[in-house]
């Protein structure tokens, strides 16, 4: 019969315990465990978010082109402003970049929206697009040319709840045509439903996101905001769809890799002053951002800090920013550049006019429009 001993040792109070580890030992793998752990967190914050950070000035002179016979060329500067966008962050990069004031960390879905991370870079070329071809038309009809607008119809983005069009028409509708006639731009529409009175019932074509074409018959009602004047109101707020300017003369806008509509209000700026005998910045360095509607209206941006950040360095004397986000503007710009608000393009030019900027070539401003 084959018999085994135990091998571990004995003293003379019975079994030795067995050895104790180093108590650094113990210290160092609980901090390579934690610090293990946080790196692991690290990672995956770094991937649900962007960094915001200041970008270039460039002059929008040198990315503008009007015929040679119109242009002016004048000795101030009008700049856009971008900001640097960084979609992937390393851990460290997160960390850092925390510790930076002048950066911003934003959530990639406050960006993205419901934008596939690999189109947002397709948007945002788009939405340069119509930011340039609507700072064309804004700037050729604030100078004074006759600037007329084609399109397929008019979308509809909002529906007023209570309105005649409530229950008849949704966002991505689009309206073609009124009682038999033809609806190619959001305008056209505007002077439809201005031609009717409250009470009048129209009968709409309308084509559905998918191409489906019905008809609907819509009873027009007073608008809310009438003030006292009887103003029609169908209950939609729309826009044209493929919409294309038809221009006196041709005016290009090359923005390069630059993306996103926030550089509508420089573009329209920088238009005008190109077409204008006199200087509209009367010789001074001015930066602008801000979106631009037909209507004139300046829309708020993001990265305004950035922006600023970015302009001060490149040593604008003035800049121009929507009046939402003036307060964040103002706290960056430090003791040398001015900040002023505008909500609209005529706010921007009386804020040029104020540093001796040439404006005697200006038309009257187009009236709003609204249905």
């Amino acid at each position: 019969m084959l018999t085994t001993h135990s091998s571990v040792p004995t003293g003379p109070d019975g079994p030795a315990s067995p050895p104790r580890r180093p108590r650094w030992l113990i210290v160092l793998t609980g901090f390579l465990l934690v610090a293990s752990i946080g790196c692991l967190v690290l990672q995956y914050r770094a991937r649900d978010y962007f960094a915001l950070s200041p970008g270039t000035a460039p002059d929008v002179s040198e990315l503008i082109k009007v015929p040679a016979d119109r242009a002016h060329p004048h000795r101030g500067k009008l700049l856009l402003v971008t900001v640097a966008l960084r979609l992937k962050l390393t851990p460290f990069e997160y960390l850092i970049d925390q510790l930076d004031p002048n950066i911003d960390l934003v959530r990639a879905s406050a960006i993205l929206g419901t934008t596939p991370r690999n189109q947002l870079t397709q948007e945002n070329d788009q939405l340069m697009s119509e930011s340039t071809q609507a700072a064309i038309a804004v700037a050729l009809r604030r100078v004074g040319y006759q600037v007329t607008e084609e399109g397929n119809g008019a979308e509809v983005a909002q529906v007023m709840p209570g309105s005649g069009a409530d229950g008849h028409l949704q966002p991505g509708d689009v309206i073609t045509a009124i009682d038999g006639s033809s609806i190619p731009t959001n305008d056209a529409l505007v002077r439809a439903i201005r031609a009717h009175h409250p009470g009048d019932v129209v009968h709409l074509a309308v084509a559905s996101p998918e191409g489906q074409s019905r008809t609907e018959t819509v009873t027009l009602s007073l608008s809310p905001a009438s003030a006292g004047a009887q103003r029609t109101f169908l209950g939609v707020a729309a826009t044209t769809k493929g919409l294309k300017f038809v221009t006196p003369f041709p005016v290009t806008i090359d923005a390069g890799p630059i993306g996103g509509p926030s550089a509508g209000l420089a573009f329209t700026l920088g238009v005008i002053d190109a077409l204008s005998p006199g200087s509209i910045t009367g010789g001074h360095r001015i930066a602008a951002t801000g979106t631009i509607d037909l209507d004139g209206t300046v829309g708020e941006v993001g990265g305004v800090i950035q922006k600023t950040v970015a302009v001060r360095d490149a040593g604008v004397e003035e800049f121009l920013v929507p009046a939402a986000e003036y307060r964040d503007a103002k706290a960056h710009a430090g003791s040398h550049m001015k900040v002023v608000q505008v909500n609209s393009l005529d706010d921007a030019l009386a804020a040029l006019k104020a540093l001796g900027g040439d404006l005697s070539a200006l038309g009257t401003p187009p009236a709003p429009a609204s249905h």
